[in-house]
């Protein structure tokens, strides 16, 4: 869960990458979702993270700090996959609630807790592989060109003199 008591002080999110997930949300059905793009980075040991609010039909993306220097391809494909979270993540949901009663019983929480990482586990692999399946049927985001970085020229110079010393 993101601490939102920190200052926020990333850039916003750009206009173009706000159009694209609106674009997404509807080839993906999702039109009646809220979906946020958080400026705030997603933890460094992935590309991109969604939290659902279930019941609300909200959810808050976060992508990882250098999304910007992705490929086209690289971006669509994560925000599919982060997208897939809002129709798939309702199993642990429902899993979750089936399984409350027995949050009570001697032992309960445990069972309770590996049950719900297994369905998290097994969701994410469909939703990869749902996402994998899907993502190259889905047009890509139109970001700005890329301005090449301008490599600085060097003189030109004679080539330096070798100096042998000693002998064969």
């Amino acid at each position: 869960m993101k601490d939102k008591s920190k200052k926020n002080t990333y850039p916003p999110i750009d206009s173009w990458m706000l159009r694209y997930v609106v674009k997404l949300k509807k080839l993906l059905k999702l039109s009646e979702w809220d979906i946020l793009i958080d400026p705030q980075p997603c933890s460094s040991d992935c590309l991109g993270e969604c939290q659902v609010t279930y019941g609300q039909h909200s959810a808050v993306i976060y992508l990882h700090k250098n999304f910007r220097k992705d490929k086209p391809e690289d971006i669509r494909a994560t925000l599919v996959h982060e997208l897939l979270h809002c129709h798939f993540g309702q199993i642990t949901e429902a899993a979750m609630t089936i399984l409350e009663p027995v949050e009570e019983e001697p032992g309960g929480r445990k069972i309770v807790r590996s049950t719900i990482n297994a369905i998290e586990y097994q969701t994410e692999r469909v939703i990869d592989s749902v996402s994998e399946a899907i993502v190259p049927l889905l047009p890509l985001p139109n970001m700005p060109k890329q301005k090449k970085a301008i490599k600085k020229k060097r003189p030109n110079r004679p080539p330096k003199k070798i100096r042998r010393t000693g002998t064969r």
